[in-house]
Order: C-alpha cells, then structure tokens, then sequence
C-alpha cells in the first residue's frame, strides 16, 4: 500500500490530523510484518490442518493395523490348535498304524490256524474213517469170538453208536447185557489195541478187574479166546480168585502174583 493511500484512509478516519512520513512508514513496516505474521499463521493452520488430516489418517491406519494384528493373532492362535490338533492325529495315526500292522499279523495267524483247523480235520475225519473201518473189522472178527459166536459181527458209527449182529437182526448196544456190553468193550479195546501196535513193538495187554461181570461161561470163553488168539503177554489184575481157578481148570498156564 502507497503512503498517499494510506494518508488518505488515515485523514478519513481521523481528520486533518498531520502524520508524519516517518510515522506512515513505521506503520507500513508494522502492517508488512503483520501480514506477514498472518501469512505465517495462515500457512501453519494450513500446516496444522494437514497434520491434523495425516494424523487421523494414521490413526485409522492404526486401527485398522490393530484389527489387522488382531486378526492375524487369531489365525496364529487357531492355527496352534489346529498344529496341536494334527500333533495329536499323527500319534493317533502312529497308534492305528501300530493296531493295523498287529491286525495284519494277527489276520494272518488267524488265517493260518484256519488253514491248520481244516487241515487237521479233514486228516481227522479221514483218519477216523479208515481207522474206524478197520476197528469195526477187526472188532466183528473178536467179537464172535468172545462171544462164542453168539454174535457175529459189530459196527460203531461216527457218532460211537455200537450196533450188534446176529442172524436176525441189528442189536443196539445198550439192548444186551451188562455182562454183554463188557465183552463188546474188551473187543474194541483188543481192536484198538491190535490196530495201534501193527507193525510196532508189541506191549502186553493189561485187565484191570475187566472181567467182574462176567459169568462163568463168559469168562471161560473169553479166557480161552484170549490164550487161543495171542501170543502176547497178558497180564490181568483181579481181587477175585476166579480167574486164577478158571485158568487152573482149563490148564491154561499162568504166573500168579499176590500182593
């Protein structure tokens, strides 16, 4: 602003009053330096107002930082567990693969036994029946002997059913005698025997009170069938003196031993 316009406001607004050029001038300097202030100052509310902007910038950066952190600080933690979780599986997975391998050997012993179950029972049934076609023979071939030819032949089923023969008809077992039954007895126990010992060392028959139900006729023919038929020894303990008295009338010799 010039000092004639600036003059010119200050006589208008104070009169005719005399300012000196040196007062105008000071006043210039103060109104530059006061226009400069307010430039200043204009310039910092600017600055300030930018600060200001850039500060809440950076705060809702920081917020959404935080929410970031926060979010991230989940993922971590559910990431631990689910790490924990999988730690976990694996042992498990270990243990199940231990049960597996164990199911596996055991799978195959199973199997194995199985194999061994049917194998040994197809033996045993092939065994049983050629073995039992063979006692039935032999049986029958003693049975008409200790019997005196009363009967002819004998049969034992699968189910060790026993079956007698005679002329007429098929006697089942538990229709004879007492004194019958035990004869049927001591030929399938002398079959078996005979069959067991085939082609063997042979061991001597033992009878252990074998013979209390028989009667006299009984004995007689089953003592005489014994003496005729084997050449073995045969050693026959009794508590009766019978035995030792039929032998002696037959004159069948025998070694008697007392104890």
């Amino acid at each position: 602003m010039s000092a004639k316009i600036l003059q010119e406001i200050l006589s208008r607004h104070l009169g005719n009053t005399e300012i000196s050029s040196e007062a105008i001038r000071a006043f210039q300097t103060r109104m530059a330096e006061f226009t400069r202030l307010c430039s200043a100052v204009s310039k910092s509310e600017a600055v300030i107002a930018q600060k200001a902007k850039e500060i809440e910038e950076l705060s809702k950066k920081q917020e959404n930082c935080g929410e970031s952190i926060e979010k991230q600080q989940k993922s971590q933690w559910e990431l631990e567990r689910k790490l924990e979780h999988l730690s976990s599986c694996k042992t498990q997975a270990e243990g199940l693969k231990h049960i597996l391998a164990e199911n596996d050997r055991i799978r195959e012993e199973i199997s194995a036994i199985d194999l061994a179950m049917e194998t040994m029972t197809f033996l045993s049934s092939s065994i049983r029946d050629s073995f039992g076609l063979y006692l039935n023979k032999t049986a029958s071939d003693l049975i008409a002997g200790i019997t005196g030819g009363i009967y002819t032949s004998m049969s034992v089923d699968e189910n060790l059913n026993v079956f007698l023969n005679t002329k007429t008809k098929l006697v089942p077992l538990e229709q004879v005698s007492s004194g019958t039954m035990d004869q049927v007895y001591l030929a399938l126990r002398l079959a078996a025997a005979t069959l067991i010992q085939e082609g063997a060392e042979r061991m001597p028959f033992i009878f252990d009170d074998s013979f209390v139900l028989y009667d006299d006729d009984r004995l007689r023919t089953a003592l005489r069938w014994l003496v005729n038929t084997y050449s073995d020894q045969v050693i026959i303990f009794t508590c009766h003196q019978r035995e030792a008295q039929m032998l002696t009338a037959n004159l069948i010799p025998y070694h008697l031993v007392e104890i």
